[in-house]
């Protein structure tokens, strides 16, 4: 089933299917697309916009409601030039320098990668970006990401402790106006998971022979087994494709990213790919100089709708993964 791809060993043959198929309807009646012209097509299409999401706590919905990542059209491109301006700043800051920081002391045989990462990640972004007390505004901005992109079975948190972080988040980065602080708040959402996959999927592909630099790993890592799986789009007219097929106003689409490249398509293109690519270049670095690596072994995966992140990958000294053994 598609929804347990995520969280499968490996997931590649049966994304080869799907790339070999022609778009379809599946049987809980969305649409699956996969071919890469295809996946162009919709991720480019005026008709094909971002479905507003499952439902959050008051004042957080409101603020999704003016992400650029849940917006279309004019609002749209309003709202992601004031996260390409943040992007912008982000690209001249010394990742390493961020990153050994705060990550001095918290790499450590037996410590978990997929945990280190997402703190890390959290803490260096709220940090660049102006926060006062960045570990303060990361452990708000994770409560704020379970939220918005929880794994199946998680208990949600409370919506008032959910609001709370949220505008914790927003009020502890500074910007111009409220739709700037709300879409750099956006921005460490939109990194946190997704970064903290590559890492983990960089991680293991080292484990498993890769060689290279941490940026060489990680770019395996992005081809061979991305975190970020697939997205939706509801169509608000008629879609024709390349093939001649049709799908039909009102449906939902889910649009496969993997071995496609359009995540460079689109209005909705990921304007910071460079970014999180070079801090999970540096964080695979961070823990390849301390001397530490994860077991080779498959692990389990978070039970996600389009995310593969590793539950756990404990780190060991280099000198200790010489066997698959159970983390």
């Amino acid at each position: 089933m598609l929804q347990d791809l995520a969280s499968s060993p490996d997931p590649r043959p049966r994304y080869a299917d799907l790339q070999a198929a022609a778009p379809h309807r599946l049987t809980d009646g969305r649409w699956i697309v996969a071919r890469s012209d295809d996946v162009a097509t919709v991720v480019a299409s005026p008709v094909a916009v971002v479905p507003p999401g499952h439902a959050v706590a008051p004042a957080l919905a409101r603020g999704r409601s003016q992400m650029a990542r849940f917006s279309d059209g004019p609002d749209h491109a309003h709202r992601r030039a004031a996260a390409v301006e943040a992007l912008d700043e982000m690209a001249t800051v010394h990742w390493a320098e961020a990153v050994g920081r705060l990550a001095a002391g918290t790499l450590a045989p037996g410590v978990d990668a997929v945990e280190w990462a997402r703190q890390t990640i959290a803490g260096v972004m709220t940090a660049v970006l102006g926060a006062a007390d960045p570990p303060a505004t990361a452990a708000a901005a994770r409560i704020v990401t379970r939220a918005l992109a929880p794994e199946a079975g998680h208990t949600p948190d409370d919506p008032a402790i959910v609001d709370a972080a949220w505008l914790a988040v927003v009020d502890a980065l500074p910007a111009a106006d409220e739709v700037a602080r709300v879409n750099r708040a956006a921005l460490v959402h939109q990194a946190l998971d997704a970064t903290a996959g590559l890492v983990a999927g960089a991680l293991l592909a080292r484990a498993r022979g890769v060689r290279g630099g941490p940026g060489d790993v990680v770019h395996h890592a992005l081809a061979d087994d991305p975190p970020v799986l697939h997205t939706l789009r509801d169509t608000t007219d008629d879609l024709m494709l390349g093939d001649g097929t049709t799908i039909p106003r009102g449906a939902q689409v889910v649009v496969v990213l993997v071995g496609s490249d359009a995540f460079g398509v689109g209005p909705h293109r990921c304007p910071g790919a460079a970014v999180a690519q070079a801090l999970a270049g540096v964080l695979v670095g961070a823990a390849l100089d301390a001397g530490l690596e994860v077991p080779a072994h498959a692990p389990r995966y978070e039970r996600r709708a389009n995310l593969r992140i590793p539950a756990r990958l404990v780190f060991q000294r280099v000198s200790d993964v010489s066997s698959p053994t159970a983390s």
